[in-house]
């Protein structure tokens, strides 16, 4: 954040006259109303690009979601996509549940590295519906904008070639497993699935989402047992067995690690999962690893 009160060259305070030209802004999807909607199907999608106008950089610092379903049952029963039109990069290596990476105004989803976007590049999201239901999305990435163009100094226009070179060091990105977790039964037990770390670059977890689908009911009211395990190494990050509801959590009030989690390049994480959901019936788990992309 922009220091507002500061010390001039006497030691007197005074007002950063910097802070006029860095303001709260909100980057929305280019849509009506800036909804995305999702016909009554399932796998039906919809996207939009979220484009920078010229004016200045933007810099992402949360993501919040609002849809008809979430607002209906407590759950936006649908994927989502977001890929950096400059690059071509996605932030996630496949699609991750909405619910693990968005959150309220009241519990937004804070990225644990800020996302800088110049303002001449944009991203597209897309959105896809897990269920036959009709839906609307509506999405926004709560940040800062930066207007160097309008400064009178070349203050800003130094801290924007900072923010710049750091980005392309270091970027927000979701790790999901490499396959769906579909149809789990209780009778397989403990069963492996991995996340991959891509060749260019280290990952760093911070946080843990998951949702569990009983897939009697289209309910998130399934639930898992979990060990994670260095692919590498085959250590185990824990004594004893864990249960999502005691290591993991959403978008809205993610899990957060005491130490971030580095996986070095083309690195696997295995967790192994347990179908514990009291009904007895199979489940769908969409869980997401929240961090950052480093490239060195």
């Amino acid at each position: 954040m922009i220091p507002t009160i500061l010390k001039d060259a006497d030691g007197n305070l005074c007002v950063n006259d910097a802070k006029q030209f860095v303001k709260p802004f909100s980057l929305t999807p280019d849509a009506p109303n800036a909804s995305l909607a999702l016909a009554a199907a399932v796998a039906a999608q919809a996207s939009a690009p979220m484009t920078i106008t010229q004016e200045g950089p933007f810099e992402g610092y949360s993501l919040i979601a609002q849809s008809t379903r979430f607002t209906a049952v407590g759950d936006h029963e649908c994927t989502c996509m977001i890929t950096d039109n400059g690059s071509r990069k996605q932030l996630m290596n496949r699609e991750c549940h909405a619910n693990t990476i968005f959150g309220t105004p009241n519990f937004p989803m804070v990225l644990p590295q800020r996302m800088f976007l110049h303002e001449n590049r944009s991203l597209r999201i897309r959105f896809q519906n897990i269920f036959a239901n009709a839906n609307a999305v509506r999405s926004v990435i709560h940040g800062r904008r930066w207007y160097p163009t309008s400064a009178a100094s070349g203050y800003i226009d130094e801290e924007v070639r900072k923010l710049l070179e750091r980005s392309q060091l270091a970027t927000p990105y979701f790790l999901t497993t490499e396959g769906v977790i579909d149809e789990l039964t209780v009778a397989a037990g403990a069963t492996s699935y991995f996340l991959p770390s891509d060749a260019d670059s280290y990952f760093e977890c911070f946080k843990m989402a998951a949702v569990a689908y009983d897939t009697t009911t289209n309910t998130i009211t399934g639930t898992f047992d979990i060990i994670f395990r260095d692919a590498e190494t085959r250590r185990e990050l824990e004594t004893g067995l864990l249960s999502n509801q005691l290591c993991i959590g959403t978008g809205l009030t993610p899990f957060i690690l005491a130490e971030s989690w580095l996986i070095r390049p083309k690195q696997r994480v295995e967790v192994q999962i347990t179908n514990t959901t009291a009904s007895g019936n199979n489940i769908d788990v969409y869980l997401t690893f929240i961090g950052r992309k480093i490239y060195v």
